[in-house]
């Protein structure tokens, strides 16, 4: 059983295997994070990582096929997302999580449910970062947004609005700005950032400073399953745009 005075400690040990990115570290994680959970239920920092922690075991089985595995994992991870967000509504982690879960939720819903998910995401992306404004990671959620949102059709359009109301507005260039905010925020550099950097510059025709990011997104090195999904992206891409 963990005590209260070693959470803390437990906590940044998770941290750091989480940030390792290898598989073993990212099941211990998980087995300690359940562990704990026994004990913690109502805790808020627990609960937000365990959800990161299904979301981070998703990832892995995305990558071996394992399609029906990472389904169930990400709705196991968006239950504990929402009681971290129960328990905590002013943290910026409890909203970030929460939003990255309901848009992950959202791929394996049907239409009107899946324009409510994103909504959700919209609302609690802005809430986190009312509180965390210079998080690279926000920025680049927001700017995922605006870009799914620029590209929707005409008959999209409609049919959100005929459920919904009004669809946000957006713009590849909203979008362009908050993959370029993550960018400068973020210290080492970012795979998926740099990938959207360049795929904003194609949607807006700027195609000279394509390869460029396409160039700094590969020379990155691929950390964990979601990162070598990204590098085969960058390079059907860098096949078509060339340095």
């Amino acid at each position: 059983m963990v005590r209260a005075s070693g959470l803390t400690e437990l906590l940044r040990r998770v941290d750091c295997q989480f940030s390792s990115g290898l598989e073993g570290d990212i099941e211990q994680a998980h087995a300690t994070l359940l562990e704990a959970e026994k004990t913690f239920q109502e805790n808020a920092e627990l609960l937000w990582r365990l959800a990161k922690s299904y979301r981070n075991l998703a990832s892995l089985e995305e990558k071996k096929g394992n399609t029906d595995l990472k389904r169930s994992y990400i709705f196991e991870a968006y239950v504990f997302a929402e009681r971290a967000l129960t328990v905590n509504d002013s943290s910026p982690d409890t909203h970030k999580w929460f939003a990255i879960l309901s848009g992950a939720r959202g791929e394996y819903l049907g239409t009107k449910e899946r324009i409510a998910s994103g909504r959700e995401f919209k609302k609690h992306i802005d809430a986190a970062l009312s509180y965390s404004p210079n998080d690279a990671t926000l920025h680049h959620l927001l700017g995922r947004f605006c870009y799914e949102i620029s590209g929707l059709t005409w008959l999209e359009r409609k049919a959100a609005a005929a459920l919904f109301g009004a669809v946000p507005d957006s713009s590849y260039v909203e979008a362009l700005d908050h993959f370029k905010a993550a960018e400068r925020l973020h210290i080492r550099g970012w795979k998926e950032n740099r990938l959207f950097l360049a795929k904003c510059h194609i949607k807006l025709g700027e195609l000279p400073e394509v390869p460029a990011w396409l160039s700094e997104g590969l020379l990155l090195p691929s950390a964990t399953a979601d990162d070598m999904v990204v590098h085969k992206e960058l390079q059907l891409l860098a096949q078509k745009y060339p340095l």
